[in-house]
């Protein structure tokens, strides 16, 4: 064990433990250190290297206080009183919200900090280069808002790891820029947004995968790969194939090399411009943690070695990773960073039991070693571990190295030569991509591609974490004979993981925070069943997708939510149903049944049509309709067969008794059906209301109040909508009656944990 390796490995750990990384990081970090000092320790265990050992603590003091000082300066600027204008650089390339109608760059000031700025291109044409200095007039600065939902992606928190504080919706007239007073580090940035412009004018329009490829692995841009193609190289672990890695660095450098050395250069000569192109190529590759720590661990090798210093490979890995980590130590939060230096840090201790093996075996062996590594991080921040991952690598790795890669670079590189040039190579890449997608795609959708495990309890983390360093630990001890032997903890773990859910003896109901809209998910005793009451739909100003993608689908994987027994919906408005086609292309649903107007909506026909295509069960609910399901009872109470009522007023109410709790789901009833219901008395006070029309006045008369006489009541509405909803007067009515009030537009989402006859509520909106 190499000093500077270990110290790069404390160096982790300890980042690790000052930026509050998830457990798995921790876990690994702190276990390859220990690891690592032992073998430290145990050759040298006469003591002759004792000067060795005191500059090796003298280095982790070091370190240590360089990262507790980075960690806790104060870099947020204070700010007493919004300025009239404020001016700053555009730090990045702008690019197009989801939605594509805003504009969206960081923006860099002096005076109010980093912010991200969107800019409404639907009130006129907007264009601004990187490296622009530009003035914008009356900022109005808003707080990012973290996540409101379980398993929810925290924007918030991911802008402030970039130091980034506030956001800024302005129109165009409010920004003026200079674009010719960018520096050195933007002209090149420039000179990438030309590179992918012209990619996309020349290639994008007769060949669109190749296109996305070049962008993704020259410019370091994968915007335009579908996400079907996305999941599934996400879903068989090769989504790094798509990133500028270490892997791409060290072919680029030594195809380079050759090319200079065949063109007649000296090796000095082409050695130094290596030492010039590597730098520039890290911010036309898009300035990623794994290119830049490629690039540079290449730069200080060839540096070493010009000086005629003896530093390993492993040694320089080191040095760039504790170089960055004082530089940044939030990038350890990067899962891309995480994945880069525990793989290679993984691999350094292992060359024992890996030197002596063939090509073939090693390329094997460290598929393996790299895919057991990464299980708990990618488990921790995915939910999922690919199966296939390994077949997948031995197949794709080749392929992406020795054919693409160069045939991408070639591409760009006869594109700004000639356009027609690059029709060849092209056409080549093209052929191969529309063959190998498809495969892949059909691969990446096989329910035994990739394992869903959800979110995981800290002790499931860290026995995924001990059963990992279990693996290479019996491994190494058996000097490379036992695979299988070494694989069996690490198996069970996933097995104890994978059935947890099956386990719980409670019940988990979650009113999701979907803005204008309602989503309910029920999960039952034991998983005997799954249960969904509507999907929400309205989409956010910004986004493409509606809230499926940001927040149902997050949500069910990190429940580890494998299929929907019964989707139930209520009516047929798009704030209720208009989720239900990405759902049911994403997910198994079984049964989907739903209530409506005897000439259903036209968002209710295009959903049905999804459901029966797909291969779903579709089925027409009303009043009558019952079933027991373990200890839950389910009864539809409205709407009668024959009604004929407004679309709100066929919605479906539905009365559920699970575990002794009663729940009443109402869709967007309004007061004539509320007043049919108390009439006919099928209403009995209940624990948990679902407020009928998300607060509306036109809903949740007295009488219906009164009658249900909810214990705890949930309004579903988004945050400042349009509709005035919860009305003043509906809030007052459950107040007065005693009933504790949640809303999700201030809550965020609403979750009751249910168990034997009783019941506890958490919420689950963070303030920034």
């Amino acid at each position: 064990m190499r000093p500077l390796v270990l110290l790069a490995l404390w160096t982790l750990t300890f980042a690790a433990l000052l930026e509050g990384v998830p457990i798995t990081v921790i876990g690994i970090c702190l276990g390859l250190s220990i690891a690592g000092s032992v073998r430290l320790i145990h050759s040298n265990r006469n003591g002759e290297n004792l000067i060795m050992y005191l500059v090796f603590i003298a280095g982790l003091f070091t370190v240590a206080a360089l990262l507790f000082y980075h960690q806790t300066k104060d870099e947020l600027p204070l700010i007493d009183e919004t300025p009239q204008s404020v001016s700053g650089i555009v730090a990045q390339s702008p690019t197009e919200t989801a939605g594509g109608n805003y504009l969206r760059f960081q923006w860099q000031t002096a005076m109010i900090g980093n912010v991200l700025v969107y800019v409404n291109q639907e009130e006129g044409p907007v264009v601004i280069p990187s490296g622009s200095r530009c003035l914008i007039s009356e900022p109005d600065l808003i707080r990012p808002q973290g996540p409101s939902n379980p398993h929810e992606f925290d924007f918030a928190t991911h802008l402030y790891r970039q130091n980034i504080h506030n956001q800024l919706f302005i129109s165009p007239h409010q920004i003026r820029c200079h674009p010719d007073k960018a520096g050195g580090f933007h002209l090149i940035r420039r000179f990438r947004e030309a590179g992918i412009q012209k990619v996309d004018d020349g290639i994008s329009g007769i060949a669109p995968r190749s296109s996305a490829l070049m962008k993704a692995l020259v410019f370091g841009d994968r915007g335009d790969i579908p996400d079907d193609i996305l999941n599934a190289y996400q879903r068989l672990g090769i989504i790094h194939l798509l990133a500028v890695s270490g892997l791409h660095v060290g072919l680029l450098t030594l195809y380079l090399h050759w090319i200079l050395m065949r063109i007649g250069l000296t090796r000095e000569t082409a050695i130094w411009l290596l030492l010039f192109i590597l730098p520039f190529f890290m911010i036309v590759a898009g300035g990623a943690p794994s290119v830049v720590r490629a690039s540079v661990t290449v730069m200080i090798v060839i540096l070493v070695k010009k000086t005629g210093q003896g530093l390993m490979a492993a040694d320089a890995i080191s040095l760039v990773c504790i170089l960055l980590l004082i530089m940044n130590p939030a990038l350890i939060h990067h899962i891309g960073f995480q994945l880069s230096f525990l793989t290679s840090f993984t691999l350094i201790l292992s060359v024992t039991i890996l030197k002596n093996e063939s090509r073939t075996r090693q390329l094997m062996l460290v598929t393996i070693s790299a895919q057991v590594i990464s299980a708990p991080v990618t488990i921790g921040a995915f939910y999922e571990w690919s199966v296939l991952a390994v077949f997948a690598n031995l197949l794709m790795v080749p392929l992406v190295t020795v054919i693409l890669l160069p045939t991408a670079f070639l591409s760009v590189l006869l594109l700004n030569l000639h356009q027609s040039l690059a029709y060849i190579p092209v056409a080549i890449m093209e052929g191969i991509l529309v063959a190998v997608d498809s495969i892949l795609v059909q691969s990446g959708e096989r329910s035994f591609a990739a394992i869903l495990f959800g979110s995981l309890s800290e002790w499931q983390l860290l026995m995924l974490c001990a059963s990992t360093l279990s693996f290479f630990l019996i491994w190494e001890l058996s000097g490379g004979r036992r695979l299988l032997k070494a694989g069996i903890p690490f198996l069970l773990s996933l097995g104890i993981v994978y059935a947890t859910p099956y386990f719980d003896s409670g019940t988990t109901v979650t009113f999701l925070d979907v803005g204008q809209g309602d989503a309910a998910v029920i999960e039952l005793p034991f998983r005997r069943g799954v249960y969904m009451v509507d999907t929400g739909g309205i989409r956010d100003w910004h986004d493409a997708d509606g809230p499926y993608e940001f927040t149902i689908k997050p949500f069910l994987r990190g429940q580890g939510i494998r299929k929907l027994d019964k989707v139930l919906l209520s009516h047929g408005h798009h704030d209720h149903v208009g989720e239900m086609c990405a759902i049911v292309k994403d997910i198994q649903v079984d049964l989907v049944l739903f209530s409506g107007a005897k000439e259903p909506e036209p968002i209710m026909l295009e959903t049905l049509h999804c459901v029966q295509d797909l291969g779903g069960r579709v089925s027409y609910s009303s009043r009558g309709d019952r079933w027991i399901d373990g200890d839950s009872y389910w009864q539809v109470l409205h709407p009668e067969p024959g009604d004929a009522f407004s679309e709100n007023d066929m919605s479906m109410v539905l009365h559920a008794s699970i575990q002794g709790v009663t729940i009443l789901f109402t869709g967007d009833v309004e007061e004539t059906v509320e007043a049919r219901l108390v009439e006919r008395n099928l209403l009995t006070p209940v624990d948990i209301l679902k407020v009928a029309h998300h607060g509306s006045r036109t809903s949740s008369t007295v009488q219906f109040v009164a009658a249900t006489d909810p214990a705890e009541a949930v309004i579903s509405a988004g945050r400042h909508n349009t509709y005035g909803h919860p009305h003043e007067d509906v809030v007052n009515r459950f107040l007065d009656q005693g009933t504790v009030l949640y809303q999700t537009a201030d809550e965020g989402a609403v979750q009751y944990r249910i168990q034997n006859g009783s019941y506890e509520v958490e919420t689950f909106r963070l303030e920034q």
